[in-house]
Parts: C-alpha cells; structure tokens; sequence
C-alpha cells in the first residue's frame, strides 16, 4: 500500500512536495558537494605545499636582504635611509605562511619589492656622495684658478690625482671620506 499525496493532474502542488516527488535531484546535489570538497581538496594539496616552500625561500632572501643592509650601511648608507625598508620587512614578515594574509600579500614580493628599493638606495646614496666630491674638487680648482700667484706649486698640483681617486671610488663611504680630505686640503 503507497500512502501519498499525488495531486491530481490540474492542481499545483506546493515546490516542497514537488522536490520530495522528484528522486533525481538529491543524488546530484550529493555529487556535486562530493565534487566541490574534492576540488577544495585539490587545491589546498598544492597550494598550501607550495605557499610553504615560497615562505622558505623568501625567509632566506630576507636574511640576505639584512645581509646587504648592513653591508651597505657599513660602506656609508646612513641608518635612517635604511630603517624604513627595515621597518616594512619586519612588518611583512609578521604572517605565517598558512594564513590568507601571507597568499595575498606574499613575503616573497614583498622582499622582492625591497630589493628593488634597496638598490635605488645605494645608487641614489653612491650619487650623492659623488656629486659633493665633484663639488669639492671643481672648488678646489676654481681655488688654484683663481689664486694661483699665492699657492705652492705643492698646493696648485694636489688636485691632480684627485679625478683618477674619484673614478675608483665605489662607495658612498670611500666618496665622503675623499671629499672630506679634498675639503681639508682645501682649508689649508
């Protein structure tokens, strides 16, 4: 014995009894969640791997960002350029490798970020001290120029080697500490 409730064929039955008559449509919502979990699945078994990997690589690029800082700062970058970038690697740092703030915004670009700002750096700073040891030497000539007839021939030909320094000087620190010298030889 079927006890049911079929309406007759001119009446609508209600949308939930019309779902309970329908058997097809369970199973497929059944699969389709079976297959949104798989896919789910899927994607945390490469990705999580991965992200994990990538945090590890940038964890060493960092280190050797800390390296070069400190180099550079020890061939004449000052602290205070340096703290910044310094200050925005601590901070990119702060997430772990699992969590959704690491996927999108990554260590990995971040330090690759400061990398590109860590060598605009060291230009602007090898710029620098350039350009105030080319000051001091064209001083220094205008000096011999103009005031020839009172300077040694010791003092008028101190300056000639000076280009040749200023040409194999590679660091801001070596640049200021020949502008200081050329700037003392100047005060004399």
């Amino acid at each position: 014995m079927d006890v049911g409730f079929r309406p007759a064929e001119g009446e609508l039955a209600p949308r939930r009894l019309r779902r309970s008559l329908s058997p097809e449509r369970r199973p497929r919502r059944r699969r389709w969640a079976l297959w949104g979990l798989c896919l789910v699945a899927l994607i945390l078994a490469v990705d999580l791997p991965l992200a994990y990997a990538s945090s590890q690589g940038a964890g060493q690029r960092a280190q050797l960002l800390r390296a070069d800082w400190s180099r550079q700062q020890s061939e004449g970058v000052s602290a205070a350029q340096l703290a910044p970038l310094r200050a925005q690697l601590a901070a990119a740092g702060s997430d772990p490798w699992w969590s959704p703030a690491y996927w999108f915004d990554s260590e990995a670009a971040t330090v690759s970020s400061l990398r590109a700002s860590t060598d605009r750096l060291w230009e602007r700073s090898l710029s620098a001290g350039r350009q105030h040891a080319t000051a001091t030497l064209a001083g220094y000539r205008a000096l011999v120029g103009r005031d020839s007839a009172w300077l040694s021939a010791a003092q008028a030909s101190a300056a000639r080697g000076w280009p040749a320094q200023l040409a194999r000087a590679g660091t801001p620190a070596r640049l200021e500490s020949l502008a200081r010298d050329w700037g003392s030889t100047l005060e004399r």
